[in-house]
């Protein structure tokens, strides 16, 4: 039992009807009638399934596994792509080009098989192992990106067993590779997507059944060729061969003769299953000088679902945006990401949305012709510069970047804006990452248009019509957004009120006009002295709402400061006669230390405002 770790139960708890039931396969007949409509609806389907529960169960074998156990994960293993009876004949068979919602759909088979097993009481205890086999053991696989052991071990040998079968597999990239490279392949990966011990325990058995000649290791070595339409002996146990792994020291295979000839496998471009052929093949046709079987091609999948999600989830531009810099950071791998947008109108790029290095160029603004981002809007393409203190178009910012790409967001040909990437490393941004998000742009421009169309038509409910401003009501929707967004990223978050200290002596000195006036011109001096991350609001009459999001207190208390100097000392015209207001009060109140609602943080700042005011009030009293 070579590398086996901590004994593990496959399934935790198997009852005495389950394991008759499975040692009978009763139940299995509608099911395994889905495989077989599976096989039909694509050839490169053929035998996969009982491959990958023969592998399986040599790999539950070599770990030591008792027969129940090994049974379970057998028929879990056969069952482990029921799921694709859901998708559609043209997902399964187009494997060349995919939508991005058809990747999404492709990626539920394994949720959708564990709720076809679940509904059998008998194989009911296998639906995690069906639900879990493309969780990546590191964590970021689908669909519920465990970690480890939080996997169910069943599923661990499963992702291994259905990775070995696509790898020694026909591929749609030309064939399969020896089994010895493709252990190698996997060993890489164990860490990684794949359980150290169970890779190890398939490395161990598939050796021994070399040295001892097994006809399913000479196949999988390339000396037997398999002929079109013809069933080879000697494929592993259950293929029709007395002398497959475990014909002789434990329970034949659960499926019955299946073809190992022609195009085997289920899409052999991917370590992650079938599914990853989709990616793995547009990958390959890009030549951008990547094996068609690097784990790239699992993670670029990974990704698609992920944004996918992510885009069809939220309308709000701007949580959407940070999501998908959240994913760019957590399963493509890069800190330093960013989101540029475009202002048609002004010609010019805004960085809307941005991660590590990038974080600090929020609402920063540059021409639309400047920078490697202008340079790939104006060609429609990527643009990478290795090194970017060689890169004479570089607009330097963010300190730590070496390496940048610039990956454009077009729909129908019109510029949306760019997705950005970089690295503190030279030549540190890798081109099948470059790849990987070019396959996302223009599904990402098109939810930002959407987003920016939703934005627009919902400006007349949310926004102030004099101060152009947001208004009391979004305030508060965007409070409680902001303070979730806190929670959940554990970032500071202050909220200030300001009351204008004498706007109702304007309006009865100078009329409702020049109010109006001073209102606009105090909107006005809040968007000068605020950043774009930070949310405006007019509250009500004559008292306006800010809220500082990944701010800690004293930064906001400045920028307060900043804002009551310049209202001070600013003037408005009414009929071509300067005005001016006496200034603004105004109170701060931070979460988490001060309040973790928005009720509470809104009373305290309310509160220390009406402080502040009376004080001044106060104090002119005093002076007269």
């Amino acid at each position: 039992m070579a590398g086996q770790g901590r004994r593990q139960d496959v399934v935790p708890e198997l009852t005495a009807a389950q394991c008759e039931a499975l040692g009978r396969y009763g139940g299995l007949n509608l099911i395994t009638a889905m495989l077989e409509a599976i096989e039909s609806r694509e050839p490169l389907y053929r035998g996969h399934f009982s491959r990958v529960s023969s592998y399986s169960r040599i790999i539950a074998q070599e770990l030591g596994f008792g027969p129940d156990q090994v049974r379970a994960v057998e028929v879990a293993g056969l069952l482990h792509d029921v799921g694709k009876v859901g998708v559609s004949d043209d997902i399964l068979r187009r494997v060349n080009e995919l939508e991005l919602h058809e990747v999404q759909l492709l990626m539920q088979h394994a949720v959708i098989g564990a709720a076809i097993v679940q509904r059998d009481p008998a194989l009911a205890a296998l639906a995690p192992l069906i639900r879990h086999h493309h969780e990546w053991y590191s964590g970021g696989g689908v669909p519920d990106g465990l970690v480890g052991e939080e996997i169910p071990c069943g599923a661990r040998i499963i992702s291994i067993a259905d990775a070995f079968d696509l790898l020694t597999s026909v591929s749609p990239f030309g064939g399969p590779i020896p089994w010895t490279d493709a252990v190698a392949r996997l060993r890489d990966l164990a860490g990684r997507q794949f359980w150290p011990a169970g890779v190890e325990a398939l490395a161990n058995r598939v050796a021994r059944d070399a040295q001892e000649g097994a006809a399913y290791v000479r196949f999988l070595d390339g000396r037997i060729r398999p002929i079109p339409g013809v069933i080879v002996p000697g494929g592993p146990g259950g293929w029709g061969s007395p002398g497959g792994p475990g014909s002789a020291a434990g329970p034949g295979s659960a499926g019955n003769q299946g073809e190992a000839a022609g195009p085997a496998g289920s899409g052999g471009g991917s370590l992650a299953g079938s599914s990853g052929a989709v990616a793995a093949r547009e990958l390959w046709q890009a030549g951008i000088g990547i094996g068609p079987l690097s784990p790239v091609h699992t993670r670029s999948l990974v990704v698609l679902y992920r944004v996918a999600t992510a885009l069809g989830a939220v309308l709000d531009l701007r949580e959407m945006l940070s999501r998908v810099i959240e994913i760019i950071q957590q399963d493509v791998g890069y800190a330093d990401a960013a989101l540029v947008l475009l202002d048609p109108h002004q010609d010019q790029l805004v960085v809307a949305a941005g991660g590590g290095s990038y974080r600090s160029q929020e609402g920063f603004c540059f021409s639309a012709q400047e920078g490697l981002s202008g340079q790939a809007l104006k060609r429609r393409s990527v643009v990478y510069a290795p090194d970017v203190t060689k890169e004479p178009s570089y607009l330097p910012g963010a300190i730590r970047i070496r390496a940048e790409a610039a990956i454009p967001l077009v729909v129908d040909d019109r510029p949306v804006g760019v997705l950005v990437i970089g690295s503190p490393h030279v030549a540190g941004v890798r081109l099948e990452d470059i790849q990987v998000l070019r396959m996302i742009a223009a599904e990402l421009a098109t939810a930002i248009e959407v987003a920016r169309h939703y934005q627009e038509a919902s400006t007349a409910s949310t926004v102030d019509g004099l101060t152009q401003l947001y208004n009391h009501r979004y305030f508060w929707d965007r409070l409680a957004q902001e303070i979730a967004r806190a929670e959940r990223y554990q970032h500071p978050l202050q909220v200030a009120i300001l009351d204008v200290d004498d706007l109702k002596a304007i309006n009865d000195q100078r009329g409702h006009l020049a109010g109006d006036q001073a209102l606009r011109m105090i909107a006005q001096t809040l968007k000068v002295n605020t950043r774009s991350s930070d949310v405006l609001a007019r509250y009500g009459g004559d008292e306006f709402a800010i809220i500082f999001p990944e701010t800690p207190k004293d930064g906001a208390w400045r920028t307060l400061c900043r804002i009551g100097d310049a209202l001070e000392h600013g003037t408005f015209e009414i009929e071509g006669v300067k005005a001016r207001i006496s200034g603004v009060s105004y109170g701060l109140a931070g979460y988490p230390e001060e309040g973790r609602t928005a009720k509470e943080l809104v009373a305290l700042a309310d509160q220390r405002m009406y402080v502040m005011k009376q004080a001044k009030e106060a104090g002119r009293t005093a002076a007269t």
